[in-house]
């Protein structure tokens, strides 16, 4: 058992040694568990293979000391250990010479060196592959990361087009929809609208029908109205005409009796000489109305003036020049005083009209012919009512 141990025992001091020493150990330190071992068997090899005889083990001892910067360990286990070899063994221990130590030493140590040199090599290796291994993950990691970038990358394209695809399909539902929706709209309110014009036409219709009865109505009364104050504005003005016409024949009969047959020099057209009783017989209004001599009243002054011969003659003149009968005319003298006496007594000499729409033709020369040789003034009013200049020449 001691044979065994002691050579044990020396390789454990020389290996606390070298670690100590050699500094390139530190690599060795940092994995203890395999690289020890690797270590450690190495060297057991190399002591068993040279059969190891100590004869001093202090000289092996007291070696591997002077090569240590720090002795104390060694003198440690010297001590304390080979005592407790003493005690526990109680027998005698193999010596080893000098010489023997030396040399047991140095092949321990140029075994170690070998074994160094095997060990860097692994370690070199190890480190070169565990680079390979490193490179070839990393390339792995790179190439995987990339391809799942690149499957990224597809799906999230896949998933981006899917949902465009699927927007564009719901904006197109949604368009339809709301163009169905528009379009239902667009008829409603249309059909809405139709309706309603319908009804507006119908309403404005019996409401442009009653408005045009009642508006016919009404004009239906207007007019009425109208012609009533028509004939009422008519009848006042032929009285009110006839009373002041009345007065200057009234007037023109006073003068008559006073031998008075009217002054000729005022009538605008030269002087009659006596002619051919035969006139142009021109068909006007005057026959309408005019009363046979036979049947109307006549006036005695007027026919007195008639049969002055100076009055005749330019009578007779001026129907010619006019174109109206001289018969009718005396006729309408004959029964001028009797027409307008129908009415109250007198006139107002400023205010003598002579209307057209109250006379004939024949009425209407008598009168301007006899107020024009009595120098009497006088207004004229067309069919129309409106003023205007005497229709005949005298």
């Amino acid at each position: 058992m001691i044979s065994i141990f002691v050579p044990l025992y020396i390789f454990l001091m020389a290996y606390h040694h070298i670690l100590r020493q050699n500094s390139s150990f530190n690599l060795i330190k940092s994995s203890l568990t395999y690289n020890h071992f690797f270590y450690c068997s190495g060297i057991c090899k190399s002591l068993l293979c040279h059969r190891l005889e100590f004869k001093s083990l202090q000289n092996a001892v007291k070696f591997i000391s002077t090569n240590n910067s720090k002795a104390s360990d060694l003198d440690l286990a010297h001590y304390d250990f080979i005592g407790k070899i003493y005690e526990n063994f109680k027998s005698p221990i193999i010596f080893l010479t000098q010489k023997r130590a030396y040399e047991i030493a140095r092949k321990i140590i140029a075994d170690h060196r070998e074994i160094e040199n095997c060990f860097r090599e692994e370690v070199a290796t190890i480190e070169k592959n565990y680079r390979e291994e490193i490179a070839m993950i990393k390339k792995n990691s790179r190439e995987e990361i990339a391809m799942i970038k690149k499957n990224s990358w597809e799906e999230i394209a896949t998933v981006e087009k899917k949902s465009w695809e699927e927007i564009a399909t719901v904006e197109k539902k949604s368009r339809e929809e709301v163009a169905t929706i528009e379009k239902k709209s667009w008829e409603e309110v249309t059909t809405i609208e139709k309706k309603s014009w319908e009804m507006v036409a119908t309403i404005v219709v019996t409401i442009g029908k009653k408005f045009r009865e009642e508006v016919a109505m009404i004009e239906k009364r207007l007019q009425a109205a109208q012609n009533d104050y028509r004939d009422l504005l008519i009848r006042f003005m032929r009285v009110r005409g006839n009373f002041n016409l009345r007065g200057a024949i009234e007037w023109v009969r006073e003068q008559i009796s006073k031998g008075n047959y009217g002054d000729y020099s005022l009538l605008s057209i030269p002087l009659a000489i006596t002619q051919s009783s035969t006139a142009t017989n021109v068909q006007n209004k005057s026959s309408e109305s005019t009363t046979p001599p036979d049947t109307s009243p006549s006036d005695q002054r007027l026919i007195q003036l008639m049969e002055n011969t100076t009055f005749s003659e330019n009578l007779l003149k001026i129907c010619e020049i006019n174109k109206m009968t001289e018969y009718h005319v005396r006729t309408c003298i004959a029964g001028l005083y009797h027409q307008l006496s129908k009415q109250v007594h007198g006139y107002n000499k400023q205010e003598i009209a002579i209307d057209s729409r109250f006379f004939t033709s024949n009425e209407i020369l008598a009168l301007g012919f006899i107020f024009r040789i009595y120098n009497i003034s006088y207004l004229y009013y067309d069919e129309s009512g409106q003023l205007n200049n005497f229709p005949f020449k005298i």
